[in-house]
């Protein structure tokens, strides 16, 4: 994972860890997924699709709250994107891509260049995927912020997560050392 080179390119930079937004961001990602549902039964699927991709963006910027960063720069959407392709795992490269080319197609629905070209099965497809990148940013933070090693008195629970999950097999750690997949209060910033 090289987040310093985002950093040195200007599209991401440092900031405190914000558990709470990241929290907040995971559940408008879910409430943007239910309203995408309802966009698709009133026949408007052009803005499912849009909302399909703006559930993936919160959830990345969760992500980013998460591991004590925000994008910056003129490209703040591109900056999620590539963010995603640094921390999510391997096996997901195909996820992170779709959440770029949604990008580029919510893009074009919004300002106008294919206004009304969104049928309802591509907007299920995206519907399907986003669900499945939201839900894929949720077990990464899980298994970022809630560990089963984190069996000490100062382990910190995460806000979105039910502890029943967190008796399960461990997640994948992160490729990123630097950060522990423990959360133990510091008393001073990241």
């Amino acid at each position: 994972m090289d987040l310093g080179k985002l950093e040195r390119q200007g599209l991401i930079e440092k900031v405190n860890k914000d558990q709470k937004l990241a929290g907040d961001l995971v559940k408008s990602a879910k409430n943007d997924l239910q309203t995408a549902e309802d966009n698709l039964r009133i026949n408007h699927p052009d803005w499912a699709l849009a909302i399909s991709y703006h559930a993936m963006l919160s959830a990345g910027m969760a992500l980013m709250a998460a591991k004590s960063f925000r994008a910056s720069g003129d490209s703040h959407h591109l900056s999620v994107v590539k963010f995603c392709a640094e921390v999510f795992p391997a096996e997901s490269t195909q996820l992170v891509s779709s959440f770029n080319k949604y990008r580029v197609r919510r893009n074009d629905i919004i300002y106008g260049e294919a206004k009304d070209s969104v049928g309802e099965d591509e907007a299920l497809r995206v519907l399907a995927r986003a669900k499945e990148f939201v839900k894929k940013v949720e077990e990464i933070l899980a298994g970022y912020l809630i560990s089963p090693a984190c069996s000490s008195p100062a382990y910190i629970p995460h806000p979105f997560q039910k502890p029943a999950l967190h008796q399960s097999t461990p997640q994948r750690p992160s490729r990123d050392n630097s950060l522990s997949p423990c959360r133990k209060p510091s008393g001073k910033a990241p």
